[in-house]
Formats: structure tokens, C-alpha cells, sequence
């Protein structure tokens, strides 16, 4: 695949194949991977290579050849991306107002420079790099939109119900990835039962445990989750509510120095 020898596979889904892969021609110690895609889906490609201009310290690594960053085929497009050692764990707990502030600083600069959505809090998706922290897959990056969430398919909206959306709200919304941010920090932070956003997620595959309505189940969701939150969270769900599900612009760059500060306070 253009310069890089491909070894073993470390995801697949779908047409999508993530490769670790070496280069006898790039002088570097770094473990590095390869994402194979089909070459008609260009915008994670396009999002991360302007992030890897704007906000570099935010976003995954890509070696500095121009020949080893990207590249395409008839039927494919591929890039390379650093390997890093891991992504948060319960052993990251402690870190867990750093990975909130590196969230948010990645989102300022996603929503307000770029506008667009990020889609995709989840563990998996928040790398390990020292002591510092990166934040990877932008394959749901898109544009705002107006579509209700319980007008979405049923994989996405269970996706998206798992993560804090609101029957209806839009989903593709600035709110969006603010409550998935908070739900992905509670979920690491506390040891109260928060299973039931993995029981909204099994019923993407049709599985279910009640019969009640998403309204319903979103109203117990919420309860639960706030009760699962430390104060510092709390008062993070608290402040967003002052803020929409249906705006078209993202909020005033004060908003997120607000929510910034009281992740920054909860260190000292």
C-alpha cells in the first residue's frame, strides 16, 4: 500500500481495515498504522489532515513524508497514523480531568473552526500517549442537521440513545457531543451502575430487557447518569443546559472556557 508493507490486522469493520504497517524508507522508532477505506468516503481523510494543521497537540499523528500520509487506489484511500500505546481505561481514572479538558479543547476547535461535529466520544476513541491524551476516529465528523433522533435508522438512534441523545432533539447537534463527553467521563469515573446505556446499545441489534417508550427510557437513563456523576460532572450536566439542541451555530468560545475552567478547578 503506496510505501508501507502491511502486517497484521488490529480492526475491521465492514470495508474498513485498519493495518499496523512498517516502511523500510521512513526513518523513524514509531509503531504505525494504516486505515484501508473505500476512496468514495474522502471526509475523515480531508477533517484530520486540516485538525493535523490547526490543532496538532489534539489530534493522531501522521509521519511527516507527504508520501507517507496518504494515498489512493482505484477502489481504496489510505492513511497512516501513529500506534499509540493504548486507549483510557479504568486505570486512567485518575487522569480524568485531562481527559476532559483535551475533549473540550478538541471540540472548541472542531465546532467553532471547522463546523462540524465530532460524533464519537467513547473510550476506545481517546488515546494513551504518556501522560498526554489524543483523540482519534473521525469517521461520524459531519455538519449539523436537523433530523429528530427517533427519525434516525435503529442502529443510530440506539447508537446515539447509549450516549445521551434525546428522542426529540436533533441528533447531529453542538449538545450531542457535549452530553456524550459527559456520559463517556461518568462512565469512567464512577463505580454506580451506569449498564444501562450498554441495554440501549444491545437494542441496535434488536435485544431488549422492557418494553418502554424512549421517552421513557431516556427520562431513566438521565436519572441514573446523573446520579452516577461526581459533583464536578453534575455541575458539567448542569451547564449545558444552557445551551440548545437545535442551534444551527456553536456556542460563544466563553462556553467552552466555562466548561474548560471547571475541569481545570477540579485539579487544584
Amino acid at each position: 500500500m503506496g510505501p508501507w508493507r502491511l502486517g497484521d490486522i488490529v480492526y475491521k469493520a465492514g470495508d474498513k481495515i485498519i493495518y499496523q504497517a512498517t516502511s523500510d524508507s521512513l526513518k523513524s522508532n514509531d509503531k504505525w498504522l494504516v486505515k484501508v477505506k473505500p476512496n468514495s468516503s474522502l471526509d475523515e481523510i480531508s477533517t484530520l489532515l486540516y485538525l493535523r494543521q490547526e490543532s496538532p497537540g489534539l489530534v493522531t499523528d501522521m509521519p511527516i513524508s507527504p508520501y507517507h500520509k496518504f494515498g489512493m487506489t482505484p477502489e481504496s484511500i489510505w492513511f497512516a497514523m501513529r500506534q499509540y500505546d493504548s486507549h483510557i481505561t479504568k486505570a486512567h481514572t485518575n487522569s480524568w480531568q485531562e481527559i476532559a479538558i483535551t475533549c473540550l479543547e478538541f471540540l472548541q476547535a472542531l465546532h467553532k473552526d471547522y463546523k462540524r461535529v465530532y460524533m464519537d466520544f467513547r473510550a476506545e476513541n481517546v488515546l494513551v500517549n504518556g501522560k498526554k491524551f489524543i483523540i482519534s476516529d473521525y469517521e461520524l465528523v459531519t455538519q449539523i442537521e436537523s433530523r429528530k433522533l427517533k427519525r434516525l435508522t435503529r442502529s443510530t438512534r440506539w447508537y446515539y440513545m447509549g450516549r445521551g441523545g434525546e428522542p426529540n432533539e436533533w441528533v447531529y447537534s453542538w449538545k450531542m457531543d457535549f452530553v456524550s463527553l459527559g456520559y463517556m467521563l461518568i462512565r469512567l469515573t464512577s463505580k454506580k451502575d451506569t449498564s444501562i446505556c450498554d441495554e440501549l446499545m444491545e437494542r441496535r441489534a434488536g435485544l431488549r430487557k422492557n418494553h418502554l417508550s424512549m421517552k421513557q427510557l431516556a427520562k431513566q437513563r438521565n436519572a441514573i447518569m446523573y446520579d452516577a456523576a461526581n459533583p464536578t460532572l453534575k455541575a458539567y450536566l448542569d451547564t449545558l443546559k444552557d445551551i440548545m439542541w437545535n442551534e444551527w451555530e456553536p456556542p460563544m468560545y466563553s462556553f467552552y472556557k466555562k466548561l474548560i475552567h471547571l475541569f481545570r478547578e477540579a485539579k487544584k
